[in-house]
Parts: C-alpha cells; sequence; structure tokens
C-alpha cells in the first residue's frame, strides 16, 4: 500500500511538524481533547513559578496519553497541508549531529552556537 502510495504522487507525509496559534490550538483542546485543556488551564497560574515543574510534570504524563494527531487534527476542519522539500535527520545520536554540525575544530570537535565557553585545566 505505501509503494502504491508513493507512487501515485497523491499523498503527502505528516512529519509531525505542526503550526498553530495560540488561540486556535487552546479552542482545538477545549473542544477535542478537554482533559488536556483543564491541565492546561489549571496550570497557567504556576507559568514563570517553582510550581511550574509539578504541573508541566502532569500534564506530560497526561499528554503520553493523547496524541495530537488523533485528537485533534484527525477532527479538526481548520487544518491545512502544507508541502515542502527539505533535507531530515533523526538527531539521535551525538554522531549524526556531529555529521550535520557545519563547524568543527582541528581536533574534529563539532560546535554549536555562536557562544561557546571552552576552560582548560592547565
Amino acid at each position: 500500500m505505501a509503494k502504491f502510495f508513493l507512487k501515485s504522487g497523491d499523498f503527502v507525509w505528516n512529519s509531525g511538524i505542526f503550526i498553530w496559534n495560540a488561540k486556535a490550538i487552546m479552542q482545538a483542546l477545549e473542544q477535542y481533547l478537554p482533559e488536556i485543556n483543564t491541565i492546561f488551564k489549571e496550570g497557567t497560574s504556576f507559568y514563570n513559578t517553582i510550581k511550574k515543574r509539578n504541573s508541566s510534570a502532569q500534564l506530560m504524563h497526561i499528554a503520553l496519553i493523547f496524541s495530537i494527531d488523533y485528537g485533534v487534527m484527525e477532527k479538526a476542519k481548520n487544518v491545512y497541508v502544507l508541502g515542502a522539500e527539505f533535507g531530515w535527520s533523526d538527531l539521535g545520536t551525538s554522531a549524526l549531529l556531529y555529521m550535520i554540525s557545519y563547524h568543527s575544530d582541528q581536533q574534529a570537535n563539532a560546535v554549536v552556537g555562536l557562544h561557546v565557553m571552552l576552560e582548560q585545566n592547565v
């Protein structure tokens, strides 16, 4: 079936990259995933406080049960696909991160970022 999909050219791959504004996703959560929406609303008073960690942990535990794909994207009416072609790599290992790094020093150390501090013990 996958070969048919690819050959036909009528299908696109869901890369799991979603773009939305806060208002739209909060409305969708309220409508399609009220359990998660409730946790978000209960946690808003903890934003930027030490209690945020517990609220975030609870939300993460609940979020593992729900999929944004099944919970919102397959039900919402205001979902659109934007086709794009770009390279992709699962950066699951430090070796892959090294391979895509544009900067490395003479000792083959990869550096990512503009501000990197090196401390040497002499």
